[in-house]
């Protein structure tokens, strides 16, 4: 009832603005300063100050001061006016997200009417209002750097550190901590990170202690704003192709032939004014991407294959014809469109629709020779946004944005859609049972009645179970005389369940999984200039989630007459289920801004409400009664301060407590507590929030009229960090329950220093040192833990992405407008491990360092001119040295190319090296993941038209 309740008020609030056509844009920024003469430094009063090509601007007060509010991210130029004086226009003028741009005019007497004075605006190497750290990338600075998406330029910025399996993680935070957001709506990173870089306009990384307008967050904010259409019809094509090359053949397969169609990519983008309707524009762009991966794989079996052991008589059977795979696919395609229209002189309306899917398949190592048994992924992400803006006054205006997100993931190793089911088998007529021993049997619906075609999807399998479909996949010729059949799913007993140090002779995953969530949001704010000093914003956002799971595993065996059965959801190994929580939050802030000094103070309110029950006996959940569990709340404070020290140097600090609910799936996992084999693992929907407080201290210095550096120290304290914890009730029952108890601390000083370019040349250096420490880097800490028989610990260690020392260099030569190159350098201590001997902890979680990394990446580009078209070419190589950087190590060693295994394991395969099918342990022991990718080239060819 609540889910419908919910989904009628968002219908009907959504659809009472669409008809009205009263409001907003995207989250932009302010231009303010003062007009005064040059001659005798007087305010000059009521002069016009317009942002050219945009219906935006202000007239200067009795003291020349201005301010233009809420003006979309990027370059624009400023015409000041007014009689009896020149005219003038400022250009190249960068606004940025949420800050201040400060220009003061200085204007000169005309003796001529329409005399103007010309000038180029030099952004600012410091920025007097910023309280907190923050990083601005624009979309020219994705152009130029050779990186393939705003991630990999991300993680060169002070304070962002990437862990071994990629993932961001910001000033020594979990990957989960950040709030991604496109064009102020709050988005999960599956959608934010897959957003393709052609569509940003500006980028906004916040690391320090962000305002109170932004939550959900409790390591740092990623603010996409996105590009809108031109006043001209203009737009771009680009395709891109190229492989990996390397002579690192010892680690990879086939790297030393070059390919150039293995990575394709294609790109377009057109804009322009739509067609008919005054005052309005489109910015349409799609991606396509297709990857045929460098990791490969050889198909010696089929699927159906299996072994036998027996003393000295070792036989592997192996169907498959020996084919190399690819095993690290990936194909996507994305797309935006983005309309707006101001239908009024001070309404704008804006519809926007981001989607994006894509299929792929990850290199498992010990499937290497039977790549049939992997599963496939397959996923897709969609966000539609209705976005309203209206200026009330030139002091005033607000926003609404409603939005509806979709995603949808899949797991599996064959499809499983819709189908018919004939109940009568054998056709004979009745309903006959297939083991009256299991109790399976033809009538699926348990109706007792003949259905002789039944529809089965998986919300029939969730109530009744379901056998599934198995028909021939292939056909493989063992010799010349005989051939068999090779069904989608066969048995997995003596296929998979091969001894240690063997790949996979046979069998396949046999898990299915479904993720299909929804959100609804509707979001508001208002910003208001009540003085020169004083601007208020303050807004409410409440979102909506429709969360749906299916976790389920296909059972082959005599229990089910060795046909594929998925079992109804009363059963474990297949969990059904659908949950709607809901949260609210509203904040207040105020930005003071003096001549001296600038404040941001704020306070932020969350609400979130798990909409479900808990048990009320923690120790024997199972057969308790349930209680509907408490919201949880809290009211954050947020303070920001930068003031001068000095006539081009700032000092900031800044405080604030965050707040942030664990992700669904701790919640809601295993909701009916079923019990597994080992150690179950249940959710807990009783989950209180995290919570940490962030301190930051920071100094800006600008040191000649192109250079300048950064220097930040932060701290971080981690309460109520998800953790689990483990319970034994008796020896057939133990479980493993979330809960939030873990601590954790991260300290850190962050510098950067900035060369702005100086005849061709800009150099960027980011420098972070950092301890990240906490009693876990997983939520599932404790349950592994239990299953090896580990204490935990009891006091805070370096988590898993802990580096100490990180350097970044970004170097770029512009040798003129139409030729330049770029690199990009990254150093980086290594990554802590836990020593470990045959199984045995030998030292303390994470006391051993992994060697340190480093990757170059380079792109030269040139362009030629026809006219207004623009033909480019560009050249990108990544780990242009083609370093070997060690990813993962083997504990007992610290090395990826080492260990001491073969010391005492392998004896078997060593004396059994001459069975076919066999391979031996140092193939099995060191895979091609122990280590970075290889060299990339890629070359491309773009078209500018207009």
């Amino acid at each position: 009832m609540l889910k419908i309740i919910n989904k009628i008020i968002f219908t009907i609030v959504f659809s009472v603005f669409v008809f009205n056509s009263f409001l907003f844009s995207g989250t932009g920024g302010k231009i303010s300063g003062t007009v005064k003469s040059a001659k005798d430094g007087f305010p000059i009063i009521g002069t016009n100050v317009i942002v050219v090509g945009e219906s935006m601007g202000a007239a200067s007060d009795a003291n020349g001061y201005f301010s233009i509010l809420n003006i979309p991210p990027g370059t624009y130029e400023i015409m000041v006016s007014t009689i009896g004086y020149k005219t003038i226009r400022m250009k190249n003028i960068r606004v940025t997200v949420d800050e201040t741009t400060t220009i003061n005019f200085q204007m000169e007497t005309s003796v001529l009417k329409g005399e103007e004075v010309v000038v180029i605006a030099k952004r600012p190497l410091v920025k007097k209002d910023l309280t907190s750290s923050k990083v601005t990338i624009s979309d020219k600075d994705l152009e130029l750097a050779p990186v393939e998406s705003f991630k990999d330029i991300l993680s060169t910025k002070a304070g962002v550190t990437e862990g071994t399996d990629g993932s961001l993680h910001i000033r020594g935070g979990r990957a989960s901590e950040v709030q991604y957001m496109i064009d102020g709506i709050p988005v999960s990173s599956d959608v934010g990170l897959s957003l393709s870089k052609n569509v940003i306009s500006e980028l906004t990384l916040i690391s320090g202690t962000f305002n109170a307008e932004y939550g959900k967050a409790m390591s740092g904010i990623v603010n996409i704003a996105t590009k809108e259409g031109a006043e001209h019809y203009e737009g771009n094509l680009s395709y891109q192709l190229g492989d990996m090359y390397s002579n690192h053949t010892d680690v990879f397969t086939d790297v030393d032939e070059f390919d150039p169609l293995t990575f394709t990519r294609l790109d377009f983008d057109v804009s322009g004014p739509v067609p008919i309707i005054p005052k309005s524009s489109f910015f349409i762009t799609g991606t396509y991407t297709g990857s045929d991966g460098w990791l490969y794989g050889f198909k010696e079996h089929n699927t159906m294959d299996m072994y036998s052991f027996v003393g000295d008589d070792w036989n592997i059977l192996m169907t498959g014809d020996s084919s190399r795979v690819a095993m690290n696919t990936n194909t996507s395609r994305k797309m935006m469109a983005k309309f707006s229209i101001k239908p009024f002189n001070k309404t704008k309306i804006v519809y926007q629709f981001n989607g994006n899917d894509g299929e792929w398949q990850n290199y498992v190592h010990r499937w290497k020779y039977n790549p049939d048994g992997r599963y496939n992924h397959e996923s897709r992400n969609y966000l539609h946004a209705l976005h309203f803006t209206q200026t009330v006054s030139e002091k005033t205006y607000f926003t609404l944005k409603f939005s509806y997100k979709d995603h949808y993931a899949e797991d599996y190793l064959h499809k499983i859609k819709p189908y018919t089911f004939n109940e009568d088998l054998d056709g004979d007529g009745r309903i006959d049972t297939l083991s009256y021993s299991s109790g399976f049997s033809e009538d699926l619906n348990n109706n007792g009645i003949l259905d002789t075609a039944l529809t089965i999807d998986w919300g029939f399998i969730k109530k009744y179970g379901a056998f599934i479909p198995n028909d021939t996949w292939y056909t493989v010729s063992i010799n010349d005389s005989t051939e068999i059949n090779i069904p989608n799913y066969v048995s997995n007993v003596d296929r998979s369940n091969v001894p240690a140090y063997h790949f996979y002779y046979g069998g396949q995953q046999m898990g299915y999984y479904i993720t299909d969530y929804q959100t609804y949001t509707a979001k508001f704010d208002l910003t208001s200039q009540l003085s020169k000093s004083h601007q208020i914003r303050t807004g409410a956002e409440y979102n909506y989630y429709n969360r749906h799971i299916i976790n389920s595993t296909i059972e082959m065996s005599s229990r089910t007459q060795w046909l594929p059965y998925i079992a109804s959801s009363e059963y474990a190994g297949h969990d059904d289920y659908t949950n709607n929580p809901y949260d609210f939050s509203a904040y207040l802030q105020d930005k003071m801004e003096y001549e001296d000094i600038i404040i941001q103070a704020g306070l932020r309110y969350d609400y979130f409400n798990a909409n479900d029950y808990d048990f009320t006996n923690e120790i024997h959940p199972q057969g308790s009664d349930t209680l509907r569990v408490k919201a949880k709340q809290q009211i954050s404070p947020r303070l920001g301060v930068s003031f001068p020290i000095t006539d081009q140097g700032f000092i900031h600090f800044s405080y604030g407590h965050f707040f942030q609910m664990p992700g669904f799936s701790y919640l809601y996992r295993n909701p009916e507590l079923k019990k597994s084999t080992g150690i179950t693992i249940f959710g807990n929907p009783d989950l209180n929030a995290q919570k940490t407080v962030m301190y930051e201290l920071g100094l800006q210095q600008q040191l000649s009229s192109t250079t300048a550096f950064d220097l930040t120290v932060y701290y971080r304290d981690i309460i109520n960090w998800l953790s689990s914890e483990y319970n034994f009730i008796d020896n057939t029952f133990r479980y493993t329950k979330y809960i939030t108890q873990d601590y954790g601390n991260i300290r850190g000083v962050t510098v950067s220093f900035t060369q702005r370019s100086r005849q061709g040349l800009a150099l960027n250096l980011d420098y972070t040192f950092q301890i990240a420490e906490g009693n876990a880097s997983s939520p599932d800490a404790a349950y592994y833990d239990n299953l090896n028989n580990v204490e935990s610990e009891k006091h805070p260690v370096p988590l898993d992405w802990d580096v100490r020392h990180s350097l970044n260099a970004t170097i770029t030569v512009n040798a003129s407008n139409n030729l330049g190159m770029s690199l990009i350098n990254r150093f980086s201590t290594g990554k802590p491990y836990t020593p470990n001997i045959q199984g045995m902890r030998s030292a303390e979680e994470n006391s051993d360092s992994r060697p340190f990394l480093f990757t170059t990446d380079f792109r030269v580009y040139k362009n030629v001119m026809f006219g207004k078209q623009r033909i480019g070419i560009s050249l990108k190589i990544y780990n242009l040295f083609d370093r070997k950087n060690q990813r993962y190590v083997f504990s007992d060693t610290g090395s990826s190319g080492y260990t001491l295994i073969p010391t005492y394991a392998g004896q078997s395969l060593a004396e059994h090296s001459g069975v076919s099918g066999l391979h031996t342990l140092d193939e099995y022991l060191y895979s091609p993941t122990n280590y970075s990718n290889p060299r990339q080239i890629l070359v491309q060819i773009s078209w500018h038209f207009q």
